[in-house]
């Protein structure tokens, strides 16, 4: 059951220690309390560089739902224009694209560095 959390990229933390000296880094995520056991384990040491973590079963909403991203953008105190949403599930990034949220479509590790060169987030 645990199969899908998958490995991550070996230089995730050091692109992660670089994102947040400039930005606030938050997490939303589609997950039940089992499996959050699993994954606070597992990926422990990124979720160090995370100010917060939004999980789908504390908030009582999920991925694409407006209403998840709306609860990350009032905690934020943002606009949906001063957010920048990085998911690897096309669905979720249209819930946050009809939201004005910019978003990324994760592909792979070279990608997403690619794509947050391109917007500017990184040099």
């Amino acid at each position: 059951m645990n199969d899908l959390y998958l490995v991550t990229y070996n230089d995730i933390n050091n692109l992660l220690t670089t994102l947040k000296s400039n930005y606030k880094l938050v997490a939303l995520t589609n997950t039940n309390a089992i499996h959050n056991k699993v994954w606070r384990v597992k990926y422990a040491d990124s979720l160090l560089h995370f100010e917060k973590i939004f999980c789908s079963h504390e908030i009582g909403t999920r991925k694409p739902e407006k209403k998840s991203f709306k609860i990350v953008l009032d905690y934020l105190q943002c606009k949906p224009s001063q957010i920048v949403f990085l998911d690897d599930n096309a669905d979720n990034i249209r819930g946050a694209d009809e939201l004005g949220i910019a978003t990324i479509l994760v592909t792979s590790p070279l990608q997403m560095k690619d794509e947050l060169i391109k917007k500017g987030l990184l040099n």
